[in-house]
């Protein structure tokens, strides 16, 4: 193989890749925020707020109508453009076995979670794995928390499954873990958003 073949080659190879790249970076802004969010998150967070939402357009529909306020690795919050006080919120933490995801909604106003599903769970079958059971996850329908102190130890308590408590306590300090963060930000949020009326 002669040096001139060799050069084609490389020039090609080189060629080839910056094309990729460009069409993958074309890709990943059409797409945008869609590529962050799961099937799961999107449809619980339609389903709490119960908007029926087919699948075709519930992504776009959720682009368009909730703002990012916050995403990192464990914590996702969403401000619901046509109310304010309402944060739709992607948590993960640990749970007995492995790592538990739970999407809720909450009213910051009003001091309480809408309600909540959990989406990603790999707890013990037919003990833990009740978290995701519509029984566990109907105890957080309108639940307050104006209990919850945002700089104590106060929680937010949940009742535990018989046989499942480590799992439930797990749900309980992920909850407790999102809405101290939540709180602040969405505080801060409605204070420059309703020029810092309080509700």
């Amino acid at each position: 193989m002669s040096k001139a073949s060799i050069k084609k080659e490389l020039g090609f190879v080189m060629i080839l890749s910056f094309v990729c790249a460009l069409l993958l970076g074309g890709t990943r802004v059409a797409i945008g925020e869609r590529a962050e969010l799961s099937d799961t998150t999107v449809f619980a967070v339609w389903d709490i707020l119960q908007k029926n939402k087919d699948a075709e357009t519930s992504y776009q529909s959720f682009i368009n109508e909730f703002a990012s306020l916050k995403s990192s690795s464990k914590l996702r919050l969403w401000r619901y453009n046509a109310e304010p006080s309402i944060v739709a919120c992607e948590a993960t933490g640990s749970g007995m076995w492995n790592e538990i995801t739970a999407v809720f909604v909450i009213n910051a106003m009003k001091r309480q979670i809408i309600g909540l599903r959990i989406t990603e769970q790999n707890e013990t079958a037919g003990l833990g794995s009740e978290i995701a059971s519509k029984e566990f996850c109907e105890q957080f329908l309108i639940k307050s928390f104006n209990e919850l102190e945002v700089t104590s130890e106060a929680k937010l308590e949940v009742d535990a499954i018989t046989g499942a408590t480590e799992s439930s306590k797990s749900v309980e300090r992920l909850l407790n873990k999102a809405l101290r963060t939540i709180l602040p930000l969405s505080e801060q949020s409605d204070g420059s958003s309703n020029g810092g009326k309080n509700g």
